[in-house]
């Protein structure tokens, strides 16, 4: 996660200067990378018929309490269980209710025409916990229509702002939007301010993308700009 700076004399030279936002807003932002987890899901034993399907896992981690959202880039994949598996330890966990969308034709490219995700809490046992903590749990989906899928659950990396651009009054924003998550990008006028202001958000449940944010900044000075990324979506 990085914070942008535009500023400069009206109808001049604009620069740009990149801050970790890590060293500006502290403690906060850094915890927060360390309890965000991510798995890469893929056909257990690839076939024609899931071959091309991808899939996601996003989890938040609080205690020993855990939100994830989990999704796979088709509609009706409904696996009957759901575990972590570490070196020494099993933990199955409930799916809970699938959300199912359906596009027809699809939007997306390649064939894309669905999704199904997964939201749900659960807490983790003390020794499946420090498996997760240290990146030694594999996430397992068994039995779905289309086989298993199956990933290891690492730590999130922080969204990148990939870039920015002013045009007189209008501001682009690009970076690339990854599942299963939600992107809203803010803004605050000082470095360090608690209260920042939500310029817009996007959704990627299913499918990863470029995403491509406009604005007007009419009548605006210095702005300081965030992704804040969140769980998915329901």
């Amino acid at each position: 996660m990085h914070l942008y700076s535009l500023s400069g004399p009206a109808g001049g030279l604009w620069t740009k200067t990149i801050y970790s936002l890590i060293l500006l807003l502290g403690v906060v932002a850094g915890s927060a990378a360390q309890n965000n987890f991510r798995a890469t899901l893929t056909p257990v034993v690839p076939t024609p018929e899931n071959s091309f399907i991808n899939g996601a896992a996003a989890f938040a981690l609080n205690g020993t309490n855990v939100s994830f959202t989990i999704s796979l880039g088709q509609e009706d994949i409904v696996p009957t269980t759901a575990e972590l598996v570490g070196p020494q330890s099993l933990f199955t966990f409930d799916l809970g209710t699938p959300y199912i969308v359906v596009h027809s034709p699809g939007p997306w490219p390649n064939g894309y025409d669905g999704s199904t995700a997964f939201f749900g809490t659960f807490a983790l046992p003390a020794g499946m916990l420090e498996d997760f903590v240290a990146e030694r749990t594999t996430l397992r989906l068994l039995s779905s229509r289309v086989g298993d899928f199956s990933g290891p659950v690492l730590f999130a990396p922080l969204p990148q702002l990939g870039s920015i651009s002013r045009q007189g009054s209008s501001l682009q924003i690009r970076f690339a939007a990854e599942p299963p998550y939600r992107y809203t990008i803010e803004y605050a006028e000082t470095v360090g301010t608690t209260n920042m202001i939500g310029f817009t958000n996007v959704s990627a449940l299913s499918q990863k993308f470029e995403a491509v944010v406009t604005g007007s900044t009419a009548g605006a000075g210095a702005r300081f700009y965030r992704i804040r990324r969140e769980l998915c979506c329901e």
